[in-house]
């Protein structure tokens, strides 16, 4: 009868991700080739690959990758052939002069900007790719978010929570009460401070349960106090294990909160060095 025998061969795939193959159970000695499929094989199988692929396992190379991107506009080159491969639950921190490409980067990590080269690739799928223009489940907080300043915060947060259905007004009073807003206040937006209009915007980036959090410039013209409980707001939502990415003008804010200190220069990403960091904290 033979012996049943079984080959996978696991390779990294065009998408990011790994590409499983296996061949059937088959019969070995057998002249025929006949091949019994193994249920048991399949699951198996199943199992390892939810474990470990989509749902950012440990066996996935990264669990936000960014290979190789360009990006210009007309003349000028904002971004060179930038790599990036970041673990989950890792706060990462972008310094660099204004006009350096930091927000730039950012919308293509969200898929609000395309590369002109190089790819992104999100839990192991690929921006742009399959129909996949924007990546799942990401909270974004970027040039400051515009809101309808004729309703209030809650009626904001319900228009945005209404398009995709994922969430009711529970999740929304939650987050905002997370960042200190009141979700029973009815004042109007054009009425909020500008500390009540960034927590307003941190609150729409975390209400939906986003794992990954992309932050540019969240502490940008806040008084003393509205800067530490957005501090405060970011060390919680490290404590969760969120995935973040974050610039701030103050480098002692990325040195305290990132895990991983990246330098944008001249379109190029460079680990930061303590002769760089030594500067910043100089200069601030």
């Amino acid at each position: 009868m033979g012996i049943l025998s079984a080959v996978w061969i696991i390779q990294p795939d065009t998408d990011c991700g790994i590409k499983f193959r296996y061949w059937n159970l088959c019969r070995s000695g057998s002249g025929s080739g006949d091949c019994l499929c193994s249920a048991a094989a399949c699951m198996a199988l199943d199992i390892w690959k939810q474990k470990n692929t989509g749902l950012g396992g440990n066996y996935m190379s990264s669990y936000f990758e960014i290979k190789n991107v360009s990006k210009g506009f007309g003349n000028r080159k904002i971004l060179k052939d930038v790599s990036l491969s970041v673990e989950r639950g890792k706060t990462v921190g972008l310094v660099g002069a204004n006009g350096s490409g930091k927000s730039v980067l950012f919308k293509i990590l969200c898929g609000f900007e395309k590369p002109d080269q190089g790819r992104v690739c999100v839990r192991g799928k690929q921006l742009g790719t399959k129909g996949r223009d924007f990546p799942d489940n990401v909270g974004v907080f970027i040039n400051s978010p515009g809101f309808i300043g004729i309703y209030s915060g809650f009626q904001n947060l319900k228009f945005l929570a209404d398009i995709q259905r994922r969430i009711g007004e529970e999740e929304i009073k939650e987050a905002m009460s997370k960042v200190g807003l009141d979700p029973e206040d009815k004042t109007k937006v054009e009425h909020y401070s500008l500390g009540m209009k960034q927590k307003l915007g941190l609150a729409q980036a975390m209400m939906e349960g986003q794992d990954i959090m992309v932050l540019d410039e969240p502490f940008n013209a806040l008084d003393y106090k509205t800067y530490e409980d957005v501090k405060t707001i970011i060390r919680m939502l490290k404590a969760e294990g969120k995935t973040i990415f974050l610039t701030s003008h103050q480098y002692k804010d990325i040195e305290q909160l990132c895990d991983l200190v990246y330098f944008l220069e001249d379109g190029s990403l460079i680990p930061i060095t303590e002769e760089i960091a030594e500067h910043y904290r100089e200069t601030e």
